[in-house]
């Protein structure tokens, strides 16, 4: 590689790097600044909020944010952060985040442990480490994916594509494996 080709690479890296913008959700107000000041520093814009409400009407106002994270218990309605990502992936289906959820609760943390979209964050953080977690985690919408039908029969409903004439194949059944040849008898 020519060090051309390496600046080209770097300056692409800088530009991404510097389009990255985070909405920090956090009902303890001094918390949401701290984590925002830590992201700013590495080079994130960050904005921070208290409320679930006047977060959905950022993501609203400002396309640029990309990063969300979210503490998992916001006192507005008795609401959750996981439930604050599942309106983003429901309201902006067509934008990519990286999502995060922030708790001191392990056990919150790991009821979503299979949502692997989904950065899982234990409190106490430290600054310096959440940009460094949040940065190389992949972004994500809320795009449906149809997964192929593998049962019997016609699909269900909600595996049909939402075109006239529906085009769906079902998997095939992977084959029995070869049964051992028994033992001769003595």
């Amino acid at each position: 590689m020519d060090i051309m080709t390496r600046i080209a690479d770097e300056k692409d890296r800088r530009s991404d790097e510097e389009a990255l913008c985070a909405l920090v959700i956090d009902d303890e107000t001094e918390l949401s600044e701290e984590i925002s000041e830590a992201l700013e520093d590495s080079g994130i814009r960050a904005i921070s909020t208290n409320s679930f409400s006047k977060a959905l009407s950022i993501l609203e106002s400002d396309a640029s944010i990309n990063i969300v994270l979210s503490d998992y218990f916001l006192e507005e309605h008795r609401a959750t952060g996981m439930q604050l990502i599942d309106c983003c992936r429901t309201m902006f289906p067509d934008r990519y985040f990286r999502f995060g959820l922030m708790s001191g609760d392990r056990f919150v943390l790991m009821e979503h442990w299979q949502d692997t979209e989904v950065l899982k964050l234990h409190k106490p953080l430290t600054p310096a480490i959440l940009p460094a977690q949040t940065k190389p985690h992949p972004a994500s919408s809320g795009q449906f994916k149809p997964r192929a039908w593998r049962g019997g029969g016609p699909p269900p409903s909600f595996f049909l594509p939402l075109r006239k004439t529906p085009t769906w194949t079902r998997m095939p059944t992977p084959a029995p494996p070869p049964v051992p040849p028994r033992p001769a008898a003595c």
